[in-house]
């Protein structure tokens, strides 16, 4: 592991250093799943932070996840921000042109994924909505009558994505 200041090639950013030591402590198992949430959600936000907050976190966690060989699948989630904008729906074969920070980050990192080797399943979704969600679903929440089924899941305690 090598600090940004050095300045070689092959870099992992003190941010990144602190959630691998974070990793570290935490994965003290095997583990057969491996869920990747960790990103800057934010829009608008520079690109050394998307870079800094998704890219250099997803170095930490496939750094990390390349020391347990018992890994059955990692599952990273991505965005679908990636694809360029048509008028039909986008497919997983679809052109990808990445219209937000995230998604160019996003995309970054998936590249990082499957050049890693390791049992990657990328996952795609239009929208993630969440209690800590203020820009999405959430702001349509006070200004129109919805029903979410991301409601009723989390009140039938199926568990939710909190943070």
């Amino acid at each position: 592991m090598v600090d940004r200041a050095a300045g070689t090639n092959n870099t992992i950013s003190r941010l990144s250093s602190s959630v691998l030591a974070s990793l570290q402590k935490r994965w003290n198992q095997e583990y057969d799943f491996v869920f990747n949430l960790a990103s800057e959600t934010k829009y608008d936000q520079p690109a050394m932070i998307y870079d800094e907050k998704v890219v250099e976190v997803a170095k930490a966690v496939i750094e990390e996840a390349k020391k347990h060989t018992g890994l059955k699948r990692i599952f990273d989630i991505s965005t679908a921000q990636i694809y360029a904008h048509g008028s039909k729906p986008a497919s997983e074969g679809g052109k990808v042109k990445p219209w937000t920070g995230i998604a160019e980050a996003k995309l970054k990192v998936e590249e990082l994924w499957l050049q890693s080797g390791l049992p990657i399943v990328i996952l795609r979704p239009a929208i993630v909505y969440g209690p800590g969600d203020q820009s999405g679903l959430s702001t349509f929440r006070t200004k129109l009558p919805l029903c979410l089924v991301g409601d009723l899941l989390r009140e039938a305690n199926w568990g939710a994505v909190s943070s």
